[in-house]
């Protein structure tokens, strides 16, 4: 018989959970969900009464305890609760969502032009005079980290470009003219964002879920694929799919020889937790820099470097790139020279920016319609949602049966994972990437499976979360419904 018993720490605030179970039968997952919201634990124990069991039951016992855990936690290890956190506020933010503008609406305002992205490296601060004086002949974007030093030297960005789900709003400048800088940011951001005092804002959809009804109510058929480690990858990957003439980076330093961001803050390293341990790591981490020389650098750096280089290589022949940051990794595929050297073409008329308004006029129009469009979006996908859940529950009692049967055969079991795998594999399947993580631990927990029972045992467990999962988005987008409801007819 199963229980589950919490016991008091000695000497400590602490609390350990135990689970009794009958030996042979494999704990109620139910019993390790209150964990999945919990970091991992650094210690696990496992107890065995003393019995007269053979040495070789209670090492299949304690194997089939591993694995489960393993299943349960292996998700949180990879990928965190981003994607489920990303979803959350998606939809915790729907009722204002259809208001904003999508950044569908502003590729014929990106057509054509010379962005710069001014990006948050210490390098930033060398070329501001450049910038102050060139300010006019480019389309200027700013992830929002630049924004402090960009204002104060009274640099007005076109856009703040913004993809992060965490809360921004220490990092946000108090400045009187943040209402005039635009912000194009993820439909997902958190709330400091949206409520930071900015200009007119454009949402943009994470690449999973672009294809769901909601996404395509939101932004249309061709969003843009903000794909990218960072702010800066994404801001050069839109303008690229935006057609853009040329795209130039200043403070892109992707080295951290000089330290992390302009103008670091008090404390922590804006966002990145002081750790000796990675530092010393990092130390060995280097990279050629813009004029040969080696640069100390960070194993995420290194990424988003290979990123701006695929870009670069991608679009060669659509796109003009210039690395005009003063300090800092070399890309490849882009042209390195400083921003008072930059020279650009000029540009053929003002026809194109007409086209843009009349563009931009016709999309606002478009808006009194979306929230009709994405209340109809949600309960369409709420619908599906609600049969994955009853799907899971019967695979959930379907593998238990065969496991207490002793059966094997699992036609049923296959015409039911058949379904539910042509709901997860719809483009933009919202399932699908909030349950990510648990996809992924069943895919490395089934690698170690050693006989059928195994197999259904992890199964069963698997579905057990995305259903709960399923349910759990069900009463979100219920929410999501209401509060969407309510907003439009106030």
């Amino acid at each position: 018989d199963e229980k589950s018993i919490t016991l008091p720490l000695a000497a400590s605030d602490a609390e350990s959970d135990s689970v009794e179970f009958t030996s042979g039968s494999s704990p109620n997952a139910e019993m390790f969900s209150h964990l999945l919201g919990e970091e991992i634990p650094l210690i696990v124990l496992f107890g065995l009464e003393p019995t007269a069991e053979p040495e070789a039951l209670i090492k299949e016992d304690y194997e089939r305890i591993r694995k489960s855990l393993s299943a349960v936690f292996l998700g949180k290890r990879s990928i965190k609760e981003w994607p489920e956190i990303f979803t959350d506020q998606w939809l915790g933010r729907m009722h204002d969502l259809p208001g904003f503008g999508s950044a569908s609406e502003l590729r014929p305002k990106f057509k054509g032009q010379d962005v710069l992205i001014a990006s948050p490296g210490p390098s930033l601060t060398d070329s501001l005079d450049d910038l102050k004086q060139r300010r006019a002949e480019f389309l200027v974007i700013a992830p929002i980290r630049s924004l402090k030093a960009l204002l104060e030297a009274n640099v007005v960005p076109d856009y703040a470009f913004h993809v992060d789900a965490t809360d921004f709003s220490s990092i946000i400048p108090k400045h009187p003219s943040l209402s005039n800088v635009s912000l194009i940011c993820g439909d997902y951001v958190h709330s400091s964002i949206f409520d930071g005092g900015f200009g007119e804002t454009y949402i943009a959809p994470d690449p999973a879920m672009i294809g769901n009804s909601i996404s395509t109510a939101l932004h249309g058929d061709e969003p843009p694929l903000m794909q990218g480690g960072c702010v800066a990858t994404c801001a050069v990957a839109m303008s690229a799919q935006y057609c853009a003439r040329s795209i130039t980076l200043i403070g892109q330093d992707l080295s951290i020889s000089k330290g992390k961001y302009v103008q670091q803050t008090k404390g922590a390293r804006l966002g990145f937790l002081e750790n000796k341990d990675a530092d010393r790591e990092n130390a060995f981490l280097t990279c050629q820099g813009i004029n040969g020389e080696r640069l100390q650098t960070q194993d995420d750096y290194l990424w988003f470097i290979g990123e701006m280089e695929n870009a670069a290589a991608h679009f060669a022949s659509e796109v003009q790139f210039f690395n005009c940051t003063s300090h800092g990794a070399f890309l490849k595929g882009w042209t390195h020279e400083q921003l008072s050297d930059r020279i650009l073409e000029q540009r053929e008329s003002l026809s194109a920016d007409l086209a843009a308004t009349d563009t931009a006029v016709t999309e606002i129009s478009k808006r009194s319609n979306r929230h009709s469009e994405v209340a109809k979006a949600i309960g369409l996908e709420r619908v599906q949602i609600n049969e994955a859940a009853i799907i899971c529950d019967q695979l959930v009692t379907e593998l238990h049966r065969l496991m207490d049967a002793g059966e094997n055969d699992v036609t049923w079991v296959d015409e039911l994972e058949q379904q539910l795998k042509e709901m997860m594999e719809e483009k933009g399947s919202i399932l699908h990437f909030y349950t990510s993580r648990f996809t992924m631990a069943l895919s490395a927990a089934l690698q170690s499976v050693t006989n059928l029972k195994e197999n259904l045992s992890i199964s069963a467990e698997y579905y057990h979360h995305v259903g709960a999962d399923a349910r759990k988005l069900s009463k979100a987008m219920d929410s999501a419904l209401k509060t969407l409801t309510s907003a439009k007819s106030s």
